[in-house]
């Protein structure tokens, strides 16, 4: 069944007679993983301007991120680094061993280098600062399945 973003778009399209290019596409499925619902009310917003990606699911720290990415198989997980219970890098470097196909993206207040070649070899595809979120998330995860090369995605013009 299609959401409501997907079936105003299925129409638009079909209008136009474009309806079977989108019947052929699979929504993208992402996690969306912060201890604050504010912040993951803002990533709900992001995705939700796309009607190919979908929040699969939500979690408030890195182990129920590491629950919920072996129960929702998501193609993204958009982690926060500053977490109770397991930080973000931790809960990367299992997803990462858990799920080896899934890209993961760290959205995190921190803006070093360190914080970069930390996330990189936990195994995070993307590091995103909060304070750019919005253009730069979008970016990231369309870079992530259009890039073939592996190098990591950075906000550089924060760090």
């Amino acid at each position: 069944m299609a959401s409501e973003s997907e079936g105003r778009l299925l129409s638009a399209l079909n209008s136009c007679g474009c309806v079977g290019i989108l019947a052929t596409q699979k929504a993208l499925r992402i996690l969306v993983v912060d201890d604050h619902e504010l912040m993951r009310a803002g990533v709900r917003t992001i995705v939700s301007h796309n009607p190919l990606w979908e929040i699969c699911g939500e979690a408030e720290n890195g182990r129920e991120a590491i629950d919920k990415t072996q129960e929702l198989n998501p193609d993204v997980v958009i982690i926060d680094i500053s977490m109770p219970q397991m930080n973000g890098i931790d809960a990367t470097r299992e997803i990462r061993r858990i799920a080896p196909s899934t890209k993961i993206i760290i959205l995190t207040m921190h803006e070093s280098r360190q914080i970069v070649f930390t996330a990189q070899h936990a195994g995070a595809d993307a590091v995103i600062t909060k304070r750019m979120a919005s253009e730069s998330l979008i970016n990231a995860i369309e870079r992530l399945f259009d890039v073939t090369d592996s190098e990591l995605i950075e906000d550089s013009k924060n760090f």
